[in-house]
């Protein structure tokens, strides 16, 4: 008497639906755990004298004001290093942009810098040579890091001369026609128009 075994094809039918099962439930908790992690997007709106960096400053002033931002973590560390705000001559002397004349610096108003010292901060402030285009410019630095700020001269007549005897206080600054510059992000990637 002989045995009879069916055996069926070997179609890895059932492999596979446990494959997108296993793959289906993967997705579903990767979405959900991107839906439960997104923040609403937070748009910073600008304070009573805030400029805005991006819809408010010229081409050459979003330079000046990317420059001295990074500008200002190379003062921090030479001041951790020396103990003293290096001088608007050593800043050049290490190459440290906008400080430092280059090619593009007649575009950007060929701007005349000084170090101004008032307690726990420092600026340097830029006074273009050049009519037209762009604005003095004013890094103020906190020696502990925390409130450094580019600032730029909106004064209330065209013909506003920059104050030679400023004082680095935000009280002081506002009351001289300066105005800090902020950062505003929403959806928009392109600068708008004027």
């Amino acid at each position: 008497m002989s045995h009879v075994q069916i055996v069926p094809p070997a179609t890895a039918g059932r492999e596979t639906l446990w494959m997108v099962l296993c793959a289906a439930a993967i997705v579903s908790i990767a979405a959900w755990s991107v839906h439960v992690r997104l923040q609403p997007e937070v748009s910073p709106h600008l304070t009573g004298h805030g400029v805005d960096a991006r819809s408010d400053l010229s081409p050459a002033e979003q330079g000046l004001h990317a420059d001295l931002q990074v500008a200002a973590d190379d003062i921090h560390t030479h001041h951790r290093q020396r103990g003293q705000w290096p001088t608007v001559d050593e800043l050049a002397a290490q190459g440290l942009p906008p400080f430092v004349p280059g090619f593009d610096t007649r575009a950007r108003g060929d701007h005349r810098w000084q170090r101004i010292t008032a307690g726990a901060h420092v600026a340097y402030v830029g006074r273009p040579a050049v009519s037209g285009g762009t604005r003095a410019v004013l890094l103020r630095i906190d020696a502990s890091g925390t409130d450094d700020a580019v600032w730029i001269h909106t004064p209330d007549k065209p013909s506003g001369d920059v104050d030679t005897a400023l004082h680095p206080d935000a009280d002081a600054l506002l009351s001289a026609g300066w105005r800090p510059v902020v950062h505003t992000y929403d959806a928009g990637v392109t600068r708008h128009a004027h």
